[in-house]
């Protein structure tokens, strides 16, 4: 059973099966019941790396139900925490898998087993991080990582540094972000741990993309995608890498370049489930702000609205003010003013209640340069002069030189103090 662990990290899939398909033959030979438990639930979390829904929830159901039967709070605990990451990694059902990991941390905290209770608090803090909810799943993420580290659990670390990473993006605070990612890189690299060495790349590209760190943010997502491609068998880290090099390439107006890179990474979402959704939304988001840029408003508008329609039923709430902003903005281009300006406001609402400051600020100067175009001048001006001020909140906990230049150089930033004629933030604080 052992060995099928290490082979599944590894990423010798078959081979670890076959391993845990002997260890089952061996545990019912001597009738142990609970070394069934445990290698049932191996497998089940074994077929979710190998992409594997199916297989994985019945091994889970098998192992759940002599758990239960079994009265075994430990094992009950561990089979609910891998079917809550079936139904989140494989389905996006974040709402639906809330309940199950609530309740694995219930009876983790009860059993008091240090590994066990680490993956309940990253299960629960990686499903709190997806729903934008990013200082409650903080909590749990740096306490699952402490407990995971303390009980050698290298997987499980890396999850939780994943995790923490996109959260502190998410709340602007990227200095934080980078020093988890490059623990996980650390860690990752050490190991040869080759799940998390495939997302180093893509999770610092991006953040370089967040910035409009433009070159950078296509080198690693380049490298990204090259990584994944020698060391990964399916599309998702590749999805993410193609996608946000795409972007790069619509932030710097190449939209054939950016057409070409959305293309390939939509040619993937035919090959694999795995977390697509998490990747699909924002594809479908891109592919919707170049058609603007091109001026085909209906096909913007139906990219917009799929993304919408996506992020709202995974509870991607982040994802949903995005979507929404990128409606206000078509709806602002088609003339509609009044119904463009109700939709950014609906945008900026939800950014501000998840303390998001991208789309506050991205949000907040979209409709302020709808409302000047309504005749609302003083408005406008109030809603960019907030914008200029999350800017200066953000640029002011940036240490890296590069990322605070390129956030302070980019065109939507130099617009918004364009407007409001006032110069921008010195380069260097």
């Amino acid at each position: 059973m052992k060995y099928a662990v290490v082979l599944g990290i590894l990423t010798e899939y078959e081979a670890a099966v076959a391993a845990y398909q002997r260890a089952l033959e061996l545990s019912e030979q001597a009738g142990d019941r609970r070394g069934e438990i445990e290698i049932l639930a191996g497998l089940s979390n074994l077929y979710i790396f190998y992409h594997r829904a199916e297989p994985a929830m019945t091994y889970n159901d098998q192992a759940l139900a002599m758990a239960r039967e079994l009265g075994d709070q430990a094992s009950q605990a561990h089979c609910l925490a891998i079917r809550a990451l079936i139904r989140l990694t494989s389905y996006g059902q974040i709402l639906e898998a809330m309940p199950e990991v609530q309740e694995v941390l219930r009876l983790s905290r009860a059993v008091g087993e240090p590994k066990l209770l680490a993956q309940a608090l990253c299960h629960l803090g990686m499903a709190l991080q997806w729903r934008a909810d990013f200082d409650r799943g903080l909590t749990y993420l740096h306490e699952g990582a402490e407990l995971a580290q303390r009980a050698h659990s290298g997987l499980l670390f890396g999850q939780a540094a994943f995790f923490i990473g996109n959260a502190n993006v998410a709340k602007g605070e990227y200095e934080e972000a980078l020093r988890w990612y490059r623990r996980l890189s650390e860690y990752a690299s050490g190991a040869g741990d080759k799940y998390w060495m495939t997302r180093v790349p893509n999770l610092i590209g991006g953040l370089h993309l967040e910035l409009f760190d433009l070159d950078e943010a296509i080198r690693l997502n380049l490298e990204g995608d090259e990584v994944a491609r020698q060391w990964w068998p399916w599309p998702e880290p590749r999805g993410h890498s193609l996608l946000k090099v795409g972007l790069a390439h619509l932030e710097r107006g190449a939209h054939g370049l950016a057409e070409e890179f959305f293309r390939r990474a939509w040619a993937f979402l035919e090959e694999d489930i795995f977390l697509r959704w998490r990747w699909h939304i924002p594809l479908l988001r891109g592919r919707g702000e170049l058609a603007l840029a091109e001026g085909r408003h209906e096909e913007a508008w139906s990219f917009a609205t799929q993304s919408l329609e996506l992020a709202t039923q995974t509870d991607s709430r982040k994802h949903v003010a995005r979507a929404q902003q990128l409606q206000g903005d078509i709806l602002a281009a088609s003339g509609q003013l009044d119904e463009a300006a109700r939709t950014l406001e609906a945008s900026v609402r939800l950014a501000e209640r998840l303390q998001t400051p991208r789309e506050i600020w991205l949000g907040k100067a979209a409709l302020g340069k709808v409302l000047a175009q309504l005749g609302r001048e003083q408005d406008a001006e109030a809603y960019f002069m907030q914008a200029a001020q999350t800017i200066e909140a953000l640029a002011d906990t940036l240490q890296t030189p590069s990322l605070r230049r390129s956030f302070l150089a980019a065109e939507p930033v130099a617009d918004i103090y364009r407007t409001l004629g006032h110069r921008p933030p010195p380069a260097m604080p």
